[in-house]
């Protein structure tokens, strides 16, 4: 379980917290990578697409990766 923060996306308030239970996909779009993201707590219907750049679970993607036989 990981801590992601939305430093730029305000959701509810600007001091939600949000943990990552698992990366479920990778997708490029617009030329920006972006990961599905599971959050703990919530259905995975509910699972977000974030760019990599917002996310704060590098072992997480790391790990993610490389299920996928690929490097980051």
């Amino acid at each position: 379980m990981k801590l992601f923060e939305f430093p730029e996306k305000n959701l509810s308030t600007e001091n939600d917290i949000y943990y990552v239970e698992k990366i479920l996909s990778k997708r490029i779009r617009g030329g920006i990578k972006e990961y599905l993201i599971k959050w703990e707590g919530y259905d995975v219907k509910e699972a977000t697409w974030e760019a990599e750049s917002d996310c704060y679970c590098a072992d997480l993607i790391e790990e993610y990766e490389e299920s996928q036989g690929s490097k980051k």
